[in-house]
């Protein structure tokens, strides 16, 4: 204690080692894609962090595979860090449906899933949705899901009877990992930079979580963001619409002068209030995986004083 006799008149500050140890927070925003690759390796998740890392494992730009253009938007709207498990490099799907099957494989950790239809502009089936949900609850991860493309088309036409029952998601206990959007987007075709072609929204959605995630944190909504790369929407949305849908749980694309294309919508398809934002299941997720990984070092040691001092 000689150490802290004061020389001087003044305040003394003594730094003390201490056997706390910290928790590190989880990653939030690792994109899990789930498709058809051009070229590259096969049923095994392969980390790629930007869009010219993707082009030299898996392929180029390919509108025979949608999970091509769903890299370039998820990179092109602040996505950094993907998984990318190719099913094949056949140009179609052989049934049964080999996602599924690949979806059930899946051990390695992530945060975010994305599953680019058949066609660029094509459906999910309710077995593939539901094999894709289970295991984001099993893995503590979110499902970003977009409407059937029919749903934009109704809407266009002031058709807005039809609700998230009618995707077929059991149990729907589990719906709080999962956001749904609607209407889907139109781009320019990067390829001819000239057609226009109408896509899904998930991996631009995707890339603006884990934009937001980086430059505020998980526990912000992920909403009022500009899609980048965007030239318009299949349909337009009116405030009367969104005020049907935004009480089911979709979340809607709109476009306002001076903001572009923005995210106007932040809810899960959970009908428990508790989980019914994106952010707070996402901050809860976040929370839990980052303590299951912080304590783990806890496993075995005897419950005593010691150790909850260490904690």
């Amino acid at each position: 204690m000689d150490n802290l006799k004061p020389t001087l008149p003044g305040v003394l500050v003594n730094e003390l080692n201490t056997l706390t140890r910290t928790i590190t927070g989880a990653p939030t925003y690792v994109t899990l894609f789930v498709g058809l690759t051009p070229i590259g390796p096969l049923d095994k998740p392969t980390p790629v962090t930007s869009f010219v890392a993707f082009q030299k494992t898996f392929g180029d730009l390919n509108p025979a595979y949608p999970l091509t253009y769903a890299l370039w938007l998820f990179f092109n709207n602040g996505g950094t860090d993907a998984l990318i498990l190719s099913v094949g490099n056949a140009t179609k799907l052989p049934p049964p449906d080999p996602r599924i099957a690949a979806l059930a494989a899946v051990t390695i950790p992530f945060n975010i899933l994305v599953i680019p239809p058949d066609t660029l502009n094509g459906d999910l089936s309710n077995a593939l949705l539901n094999a894709a949900l289970e295991l984001c609850v099993k893995q503590s991860a979110m499902l970003i899901v977009d409407a059937p493309a029919a749903w934009s088309t109704r809407a266009v036409d002031g058709d807005l009877t039809f609700t998230p029952a009618d995707l077929g998601f059991t149990p729907t206990t589990s719906l709080g990992n999962c956001a749904l959007y609607l209407p889907r987007i139109v781009i320019e075709d990067p390829i001819t930079g000239t057609a226009h072609i109408a896509l899904t929204a998930a991996p631009a959605i995707a890339g603006l979580w884990a934009q937001s995630d980086a430059n505020t944190g998980v526990w912000k909504a992920p909403a009022n963001l500009a899609l980048n790369g965007i030239i318009g929407l299949v349909a337009n949305l009116t405030d009367p619409q969104q005020a049907i849908l935004n009480p089911l749980g979709i979340n809607a694309i709109r476009t306002f002068a001076g903001r572009g294309t923005v995210v106007w919508g932040a809810r899960t398809l959970s009908t428990d209030t508790t989980w019914q934002y994106i952010n707070v299941r996402r901050f809860i997720l976040f929370l839990e995986a980052s303590l299951q990984a912080g304590l783990r070092w806890t496993v075995f040691e005897p419950n005593n004083a010691q150790l909850w001092s260490q904690i």
